[in-house]
Order: C-alpha cells, then sequence, then structure tokens
C-alpha cells in the first residue's frame, strides 16, 4: 500500500511522516477486524448502487506481490470497480481454491438487499462448475471467461466440441447474416464476438440468449 501518497491527502496540520507512521501502525494491528469494520460501507455501497433494482460486480484477482494475491469483488460504477469485499492469497503462482471463492462471493451475497438483480463478470479463475451451480442457485446472471481448449456438449452434437471452435462457428454464422442483409442481433453468440479465439465464456440467465445451448453455460443444462 502507498501510504505516502495516501497521507499526502489527509488533511492534518502535522508531519506527513508522522501520518504515514500511524497508517502503518493501524495496517499492522491485529486487533483490527477489517470486515466488520467495512462492512457498514460495503452496504451502503450495494443500497446506493442498486437504487434500479439492477447491481452489476466484477470479480477480479490480482497479484500484488511474489507472495500474495488479492481476491476481489465490487461494484461496476464508470468503468471503475469499487470493492465490497477481499481477501488475500499466500500464493506465488497460480489460482485460488474454489471453496475460497464460493466463502467470499457468499459474504457478499449476504449483503444484498431482497430482490435485488445482479449480474457478475469474471476471469477463468473463477469458472469451475461448483462456482457456477452456485450462481445458478442464486439467479444470478453471470458472464465468466474459459479456456478455448475446454470440451462442452452441445445439443444436437454427437462429439463434445472444444470452446475456441464453438465460437468460430459462430462468428462464421455471424458473417453470413451480415453478408445476407440480415440483422445478427436475434441470435448473440454466447461467447461474445469480443474475446479472443483462445479465450470464451461461461454465461448464464440473459447472457446466454444463443440459440445454440451448451451444458456449461445455460441455466437448463447445468446439472
Amino acid at each position: 500500500m502507498q501510504t505516502g501518497r495516501i497521507a499526502a491527502y489527509i488533511p492534518l496540520h502535522i508531519k506527513k511522516l508522522s501520518i504515514v507512521r500511524g497508517m502503518e501502525r493501524f495496517l499492522d494491528n491485529g486487533a483490527v477486524r477489517v470486515r466488520s469494520w467495512y462492512e457498514p460501507v460495503a452496504c451502503w455501497l450495494i443500497q446506493a448502487a442498486s437504487v434500479s433494482g439492477e447491481l452489476a460486480l466484477v470479480w477480479d484477482s490480482t497479484k500484488v506481490s511474489a507472495q500474495h494475491q488479492l481476491v476481489l469483488v465490487g461494484v461496476a460504477y464508470r468503468q471503475r470497480v469499487i470493492p465490497l469485499a477481499w481477501t488475500w492469497v499466500r500464493t506465488s503462482r497460480g489460482h485460488s481454491r474454489t471453496n475460497l471463492q464460493i466463502a467470499l462471493l457468499s459474504y457478499v451475497h449476504s449483503l444484498l438487499p431482497v430482490g435485488v438483480h445482479v449480474s457478475l463478470v469474471g476471469d477463468c479463475e473463477f469458472g469451475h462448475m461448483p462456482i457456477l451451480l452456485t450462481l445458478q442457485a442464486w439467479n444470478w446472471d453471470y458472464v465468466l471467461r474459459q479456456s478455448g481448449h475446454q470440451l462442452v456438449a452441445v445439443e444436437n452434437e454427437s462429439d463434445w466440441l472444444r470452446l475456441d471452435a464453438l465460437l468460430a462457428r459462430r462468428l462464421a454464422f455471424c458473417r453470413r447474416c451480415l453478408f445476407n442483409g440480415f440483422s445478427a442481433s436475434a441470435h448473440p453468440p454466447a461467447a461474445g464476438l469480443g474475446a479472443p479465439l483462445s479465450d470464451t465464456l461461461a454465461a448464464g440467465d440473459q447472457f446466454d440468449q444463443s440459440a445454440t445451448h451448451f451444458a456449461l453455460v445455460s441455466s437448463s443444462h447445468v446439472d
């Protein structure tokens, strides 16, 4: 944490070094329970961001140091993410554990007002089946990036298909629609045209409106 830069914006008539040292003592205090202290702020953020009945959440993981990663869930607001809850993972490489991810997301779920419709976006780290089943149980909409080499079962197909091959098929369909003068908006690709062929998306509920439903993404086919 850049305590020196933060201290420059604190309006106290004392030396900047004194502010920095006070902040460092606070951060090193093991008696401070960050989640309990921050929860009223998180609830206020959720309330303010969901006045329309819709709430857009972003789920991300960031490498902070050689030995630590930060896993965070926040509110999407004007191309930025305002944190709601986070946890630290002591690891030098790889992804965080699925049970840790579900625990973090479950805490955010416990803060939500009744009746709020949630949309969640995240990276491939959060695309494991237990998480997808949890999101389905909560009736959340979600878009989670998936590796293109994963195999999916597609209706009316005898063999399992790679996700990147499925995306290529959808792109070809859209190109044919445009070439023939038809609008492709009636059949938007489930994987998203903006994603590279090596990466596709696991989507649920309103995000999955493709004519081709496959087991990984359709709310009616996740078992």
